[in-house]
């Protein structure tokens, strides 16, 4: 009876063996499960992700103050606006997540309700969202679409005799017959909005001048050219339908000519084809870039960085009309008569350059 008890002492010996080596095995896996990354877990041989992020926009100016220097002068603004439409994150697989308007259906921002981003002092910053759900991925582009870009600078106005300014007179109620073109000696702190697509009465390349005096507030086209027919420098967004562009004094001081940039001449007044800023490209002197990030879980701090450093460009005349005086280094604008400049010539407002990062705040 000895020999079969001692045989079922070792099967039972050999059951905890067995037993021991199982758990110590699943311990073990246990342990090295996490070996993906402090953001996943294995599970049946697959790792999950981190998730979307939240996410906080905001856009920074560098380069507010106005300057310039002589004969060839570069000027930045002491007052920068955007008015946003748009402002897309573009993926590594192409895809694209619209950030101010999520449901692209019912947008929040439009031509009609622009997302005003407002500059008003050096290195200002402008929240624009906060706590927004971004998919996760990495991202490694962006598309901007706004309506126009304002800026102001210090401006001295300069008209020929001939000039009859009736739309100012209509606006601010003056009276036409004793409205003297030389009484604008003294530079004026303006705002110019440089549109770059069309709506309403403005048109893509339109390049507007506000005037605010005596509690009048309103913006003006500026002629080009003028002459007997067309003796009005000053023209009134609200009086007047817009000019019809071409050659001669139906032409208007606008931005800069590149077709590749601004689409067909023939859509400038029409809001079906917008012109879209995209990282990466160099159309129209742009310079967009980003420094690529991935989202997985946390928090993010996303900045749009605009510099406006020298945005308007403009060559000093070098045939300037004797009867007003000229200021190297700063604008001076007028039409043309005949062979007569009484503006600056070349004036080159541009687009400021574009930068976004991405930093991780938290998670």
């Amino acid at each position: 009876m000895d020999k079969p008890r001692e045989k079922n002492y070792h099967l039972i010996y050999i059951k905890i063996y067995m037993v021991v080596l199982f758990a110590s095995s699943i311990i073990l896996n246990a342990g090295c499960g996490g070996g993906g990354g402090g953001g996943g877990s294995e599970t049946g041989g697959s790792v999950t992700s981190g998730g979307p992020g939240t996410v906080n926009l905001s856009m920074k100016v560098s380069n507010l103050s106005p300057g310039g220097i002589s004969s060839e002068a570069d000027i930045s603004p002491n007052i920068y606006k955007i008015a946003l439409v748009n402002f897309w994150l573009v993926k590594d697989d192409s895809t694209q997540i619209n950030l101010i308007n999520p449901d692209e259906s019912n947008p929040t921002y439009t031509e009609n309700n622009p997302l005003i981003v407002d500059f008003s002092s050096e290195n200002a910053t402008s929240e624009l969202l906060t706590a927004a759900s971004m998919s996760e991925g990495t991202y490694t582009g962006y598309k901007m679409q706004f309506l126009y870009i304002e800026m102001q600078f210090p401006v001295y106005f300069h008209l020929p005799s001939i000039c009859e300014e009736t739309d100012l007179a209509t606006v601010f109620g003056w009276d036409i017959s004793t409205f003297q073109p030389d009484e604008i000696p003294d530079a004026m702190y303006c705002n110019f909005r440089l549109y770059f697509n069309a709506h309403d009465k403005y048109w893509k390349r339109d390049f507007v001048v506000n005037i605010n005096e005596e509690g009048y507030d309103e913006w003006f086209w500026l002629r080009r050219e003028v002459d007997a027919d067309h003796s009005n420098f000053f023209i009134s967004v609200t009086e007047s339908a817009h000019p019809s562009g071409g050659a001669g004094p139906d032409s208007t001081i606008d931005l800069f000519d590149d077709p590749d940039f601004w689409g067909d001449a023939d859509d400038y007044d029409s809001s079906a084809n917008p012109v879209i800023i995209t990282s990466g490209s160099t159309l129209g002197g742009l310079n967009a870039t980003i420094e690529p990030f991935t989202i997985s879980g946390g928090e993010y701090d996303i900045t749009v960085d605009v510099d406006v450093e020298n945005t308007l460009n403009y060559s000093d005349s070098t045939s300037p009309n004797p009867d007003y005086t000229f200021h190297t280094g700063e604008l001076d604008l007028g039409p043309t008569l005949g062979t007569d400049n009484y503006g600056d010539r070349g004036l080159h407002p541009f687009l400021p350059s574009f930068s976004v990062a991405s930093v991780k705040v938290a998670g």
